[in-house]
């Protein structure tokens, strides 16, 4: 997840339950196998994750993201051609945050409660405050969380409350 950042998904499913697109897999490392496939970003929500010069700043964005859940508890999420994180600073001042490149993890998701597991990891970052560059550098570290996982859609919420992020299975 961005720092700070996590993810929370909406779900009908649950070790050992099944959809009408899901088998069972209770031994399935990751654990709820509504989380396994490929999920499509549709709105990353940050209240307080990203700073410039010490200010907490909302942006929401990512659209067009990827992630993908495997059954053995590794996932992997891909920025590459998604949407800028956008924000406002206290000034009115407009903040655009565009990240590139992937993070890969170990993930546990069960009884609507996920934990990743592995390093932080630096990603391509490029920023601008009223479309003028900046220097800026974000990274992903893992994250737990409450979730909710349905056949189409999934919801993941950090526990500190700071990241909502909103998937579509795709």
């Amino acid at each position: 997840m961005l720092v700070v950042a996590g993810v929370v998904a909406t779900q009908a499913c649950g070790p050992g339950q099944t959809t009408a697109t899901s088998s069972p897999q209770a031994s399935a490392a990751i654990g709820d196998t509504c989380l396994v496939g490929k999920w499509n970003l549709q709105q990353d929500v940050n209240t307080t994750g990203y700073k410039i010069n010490g200010e907490p700043v909302l942006v929401t964005g990512l659209q067009g993201a990827k992630m993908t859940f495997t059954a053995d508890g590794k996932g992997i999420e891909d920025f590459n051609g998604s949407h800028p994180l956008v924000g406002s600073l206290n000034d009115g001042s407009k903040l655009s945050i565009t990240l590139a490149g992937s993070w890969a993890f170990g993930i546990h998701a069960d009884g609507h409660q996920y934990v990743e597991t592995g390093p932080e990891t630096q990603l391509t970052t490029t920023a601008t405050v009223n479309a003028s560059p900046i220097t800026y550098q974000a990274s992903y570290v893992p994250a737990s969380g409450r979730y909710s996982c349905t056949f189409g859609s999934l919801t993941m919420i950090t526990n500190s409350g700071v990241q909502t992020d909103r998937w579509s299975r795709g």
